[in-house]
C-alpha cells in the first residue's frame, strides 16, 4: 500500500479532477497494477514530469527515494 501524506493526495486527487478521472477509478490506481503508457508529445512527457516534481515537492520535503524515483521516471520518459 501507498503512504501518502494529505497534502500529496490532495494534489493527486486535483490533477485526477483536472483529468477527469472519476472518484472510483482514483482510488483504484493505488490498490491495483495499471498498464504503463509511453507518452509520444514531449509537450506531455514534460507536463507529467513537472506534475511529478511539484508532487515531490508538495509536502517540502524531497526523500532520496522520491528523488531516486523520480530521477528513474525521468529517464524513462527520455
Amino acid at each position: 500500500m501507498i503512504r501518502l501524506k494529505d497534502a500529496e493526495y490532495n494534489f493527486l486527487w486535483s490533477v485526477a479532477q483536472y483529468l477527469k478521472v472519476v472518484p472510483d477509478i482514483f482510488e483504484g490506481l493505488f490498490d491495483n497494477e495499471t498498464e504503463h503508457m509511453r507518452l509520444k508529445a514531449q509537450a506531455e512527457r514534460i507536463l507529467q514530469f513537472h506534475r511529478l516534481v511539484l508532487l515531490m515537492n508538495i509536502d517540502q520535503v524531497q526523500e532520496e527515494i522520491e528523488i531516486r524515483r523520480l530521477h528513474d521516471m525521468g529517464l524513462g520518459m527520455g
